[in-house]
């Protein structure tokens, strides 16, 4: 039973970390798209 708790618990985290980074990627790329294609027009 302590195996799947600990299982759980370092799965749920690594999910979360996955999420947050994956968010913060695609909001930093974008805007940085944007701006760039602002310029060069």
């Amino acid at each position: 039973t302590p195996w799947g708790k600990k299982q759980g618990a370092k799965t749920r985290k690594y999910k979360r970390t996955n999420k947050y980074i994956i968010r913060r990627k695609t909001t930093r790329q974008r805007p940085k798209v944007k701006k760039l294609g602002k310029t060069i027009v």
